[in-house]
């Protein structure tokens, strides 16, 4: 089997500055990473990146072993580490809330973990779509740094009592703890490819109407049809941003997108059979 990754982002129609960040690649095993930084916080986007590049180091350690990564044990330590960088840059611990999207390949699934919001596409063998989108009623994410901040999470729990942690996934919405993160499953052998997504896809509308695009169509957009190696993402983003602007369609948040494709006739062999990354 062989599988590529690559990733991209855009800043935002009404953004000064781009709080976005993705990145993957193919070794020890795939994994993507998408951070996403909050718009009212100072220095945000270096923390953003700070976490994406921390997640990094956490990942290609822990998929070099033979366990795999766990999702509280990597908020933790990607936590940690990240706020070791930012005290060594002088940056305020609030510089580090951000939400962090994490797909990886193990014993022959993808596993995805989100913690905070944001949309995973999943696209099978036959080319059908599944899409898992997260959100929070209270626009609040429950943000990795969280886990090695106490007093950040007892002030977040105080603020998001009878808030909710909604997800949509093929068709149906339900509820989760505001503080749990999401953890999903594919196998690879049903896979042609896997898209990662900050909430910023959510964001795209007429500028004549704020009604945002149903996600889906957006969805739809971005992976429907075979979108060819390299540079895969930055090449289908860029295209559609073309085709949306040409409709009159801008997006207001900024745009972070990590994205992992299959091919080898969905039979599961060994990764070591070709993989190729690009980010």
């Amino acid at each position: 089997m062989e599988i590529s990754v690559d990733s991209h982002y855009v800043i935002g129609h009404r953004h000064l500055v781009n709080q976005d960040y993705a990145l993957g690649e193919c070794a020890p095993l795939p994994w993507l990473v998408v951070a996403d930084g909050c718009s009212s916080v100072a220095d945000s986007d270096v923390g953003a990146r700070l976490l994406a590049l921390a997640a990094r180091h956490y990942l290609r350690l822990a998929l070099a072993s033979a366990t795999p990564p766990a999702v509280a044990a990597l908020a933790r330590q990607v936590s940690r580490q990240a706020r070791r960088s930012a005290q060594a840059l002088g940056l305020a611990p609030s510089a580090l809330q951000a939400t962090l999207l994490v797909a990886f390949v193990h014993a022959e699934q993808v596993t995805v973990f989100l913690l905070g919001d944001g949309a995973v596409m999943a696209v099978s063998g036959d080319g059908s779509l599944e899409l898992v989108e997260v959100g929070y009623s209270h626009n609040a994410p429950y943000y990795p740094v969280y886990y090695t901040d106490p007093a950040g999470a007892r002030r977040y729990r105080r603020c998001s009592q009878g808030a909710e942690k909604w997800l949509r996934q093929g068709g149906r919405t339900t509820t989760e703890a505001v503080i749990a993160p999401t953890v999903l499953h594919w196998p690879v052998a049903q896979l042609r490819a896997l898209w990662l997504a900050s909430d910023g896809l959510s964001s795209l509308h007429h500028a004549t109407d704020p009604q945002p695009l149903a996600l889906a169509e957006v969805a739809t957009t971005l992976t429907s049809g075979l979108v060819g190696e390299g540079a895969f993402v930055k090449r289908r983003l860029r295209r559609a941003l073309k085709h949306w602007e040409r409709a009159g369609v801008v997006h207001d948040d900024d745009i972070g997108i990590a994205a992992m494709q299959f091919r080898g006739g969905g039979v599961w062999r060994s990764l070591t059979n070709g993989v190729s990354g690009s980010s």
